[in-house]
């Protein structure tokens, strides 16, 4: 079994399967929950709240991204939000540090950047180095936080308070909301029970905060857990979001069960999730596939905290401005094509 490292949040570009996966994935291709429909959805959505803004506003949204090298995750995650700006309009400012940058010089841009008009939201890409982007997190301002990093956006999630939601955890939960749109819950998460297989502060933490605030009954594993099967294959939604390749197999996961594979797994010059796709996708009602899944919703979903950080500076409710009568909002493009 491989163990490369893992990226859990946004999806690479096009990846090399196996034959034999690639016919078992294809005879089941109804299974499959892409994100890029979902995230068009939710840019057309966004779009609708900028054209409300610019009724209150001549100021466009606007949002930063910091990054440390050329680390190629990260280079694909920026190709993303530029591409995905580009359609709902929204100017993206990248700020490259060399690889080596100290403490001081990320806190210097920061504070620089917290204090830019323009700039409605900082995303700082330091994943790599955990010590640092702690102290980015410290550093940025809560009002153009987009990620819901700083320790002010965690404590309203806890109170069920938020004003935004942590990307990833939020784009897990609006693919699991599409996935049961079409049963008679109409995307209800209310009674529903969840299996998260990840507890960090980045994915599983807020998603099971999040998911009990819908009213889901949340049990948290990880890869330690003790027979994880047993906690897992008997849940309406199954997340899994660890570090190396088919960790998941056929006997952790439920007959007709929604599937959410957040895990991005580098091995042998192939991109795949933690779940064996080919071994569960006759058996689940719906599974993401890696690439192509959480990653494109993810990034929708940065761009819209954005705008709606910038539209809570200029002291207006985004909820009531999604009520302000507009014609639908249309993308710069027709078809959304995942990276």
């Amino acid at each position: 079994m491989s163990t490369s490292k893992t990226r859990c949040t946004k999806d690479p570009p096009q990846t090399i399967r196996p034959l034999g996966i690639l016919s078992a994935v294809n005879n089941h291709e109804k299974s499959l929950l892409y994100g890029a429909p979902v995230a068009l959805k939710n840019n057309a959505k966004t779009l609708r709240l900028l054209k409300s803004l610019s009724g209150h506003s001549i100021c466009t949204p606007g949002i930063a991204v910091i990054h440390l090298g050329d680390n190629q995750d990260d280079k694909v995650y920026r190709s993303e939000i530029i591409k995905q700006a580009g359609w709902i309009g929204m100017p993206v400012y990248v700020h490259g540090l060399d690889a080596g940058a100290s403490q001081a010089d990320v806190e210097k841009l920061i504070g620089v950047l917290n204090k830019k008009p323009e700039v409605s939201g900082i995303l700082v890409q330091t994943m790599h180095d955990k010590a640092l982007r702690r102290v980015a997190h410290e550093c940025l301002d809560p009002g153009k936080d987009p990620e819901g990093v700083t320790a002010y956006h965690r404590q309203k999630l806890v109170y069920a308070e938020a004003e935004i939601m942590p990307c990833t955890p939020a784009a897990i939960r609006l693919l699991i909301k599409e996935a049961l749109s079409d049963e008679e819950c109409k995307g209800d998460l209310s009674g529903k029970t969840v299996a998260i297989v990840n507890c960090s502060p980045v994915i599983g933490l807020p998603l099971s905060q999040m998911l009990a605030n819908d009213g889901a009954t949340v049990t948290l594993c990880n890869q330690k857990t003790k027979d994880l099967p047993k906690h897992t294959r008997d849940k309406d939604v199954l997340v899994a979001a660890v570090g190396a390749t088919d960790i998941i197999q056929r006997r952790h996961v439920g007959k007709g069960q929604i599937v959410i594979d957040a895990a991005i797994v580098r091995s042998n010059y192939q991109v795949t999730g933690c779940v064996a796709i080919e071994k569960v996708i006759d058996k689940v009602s719906k599974i993401t596939p890696v690439p192509g899944g959480v990653g494109p919703v993810t990034t929708s979903i940065l761009l819209d905290n954005t705008v709606r950080l910038f539209a809570k500076a200029l002291g207006l409710r985004s909820e009531d401005l999604e009520h302000e009568s507009l014609p639908p909002g249309k993308l710069r493009r027709d078809n959304f094509v995942a990276a």
